[in-house]
């Protein structure tokens, strides 16, 4: 039996959802012969932080035993599940969706107001346009002109503060 993306990620939902995740990102690859199905997941909810390798080892173990019960991939191929990273390329209307309130990073196909690069907060996304908090100005884009996006990680004073290493010699 040989499903398609989406049926599998349908098929794949439920069993992330009971661990509170969600499935970022889908993508085969293929290195010679050996067949990669790449599964990148997060935390439903956000404000919890990011994905623990405790998390991640549990969602593969039941994704694992899902596929090898359900079958629904032809040939062999081995299972990845790992984490989108602190700064993650935004591509699908669902990725930006999700990374709402986030600090992005955008590479546009053309010009706006002189400028092709742009960062700012992205305030809301919907199924072809987005809008961008630059502080001063908000920005409304479609989908189309992005010709690349990435989350950008903000180092808050709080976090530096809680740095396990000291400073030598007052440093």
């Amino acid at each position: 039996m040989a499903v398609g993306t989406q049926a599998l990620e349908q098929m794949l939902a439920p069993v992330l959802e009971a661990l509170g995740l969600v499935l970022y990102h889908l993508e085969w690859s293929a290195a010679g012969k050996e067949r990669k199905l790449v599964l990148v997941v997060d935390r439903a909810d956000k404000s919890e932080g990011g994905v623990s390798l405790d998390e991640l080892t549990q969602a593969n173990r039941e994704l694992s035993a899902l596929l090898d019960l359900e079958d629904p991939i032809e040939g062999n191929y081995r299972l990845v599940v790992e984490s989108p990273g602190l700064e993650r390329s935004l591509k699908t209307p669902r990725q930006f969706l999700y990374a709402c309130g986030e600090r992005v990073r955008l590479g546009l196909r053309r010009d706006v107001e002189g400028k092709s690069d742009f960062e700012g907060v992205l305030k809301e996304a919907s199924e072809g346009k987005i809008l961008l908090d630059l502080g001063s100005q908000e920005l409304e884009l479609e989908l189309k002109d992005i010709k690349s996006a990435q989350t950008v990680f903000v180092w808050s004073g709080e976090k530096q503060k809680k740095r396990k290493f000291a400073p030598k010699n007052g440093e």
